[in-house]
């Protein structure tokens, strides 16, 4: 069976993730915002970095082979999961430090 290639939409992915790679770059190099609006701009632009990669390079995979549509929702699931509890676990981690350190 002949693989499908999603050359367009991985390209497209590419050149939106290294857009806003370099946007948060310049961002934060150039000290372009209050240390408050650049966080919170640092953190959307990942968020939309996560966007993108899942909408450009996750689901031109999931449409093409049908039968591995459940495995492949499963394991970007719990990856989600995984995700979520080291992120929160480093931000508790690094707020607890900071709490002790500082009092």
């Amino acid at each position: 069976m002949k693989q499908k290639t999603h050359f367009g939409s991985y390209l497209s992915g590419f050149i939106l993730s290294a857009l806003f790679v370099t946007l948060a770059y310049g961002l934060v190099s150039h000290h372009a915002l209050p240390n408050a609006r650049l966080y919170l701009s640092i953190a959307a632009l990942a968020i939309v970095q996560l966007i993108v990669h899942v909408l450009f390079y996750f689901r031109p995979a999931l449409k093409s082979n049908a039968d591995t549509d459940r495995w492949s929702m499963l394991v970007f699931v719990l990856t989600l999961i995984i995700i979520t509890i080291v992120i929160s676990g480093s931000l508790w981690i690094m707020y607890n430090l900071n709490y002790y350190m500082v009092n």
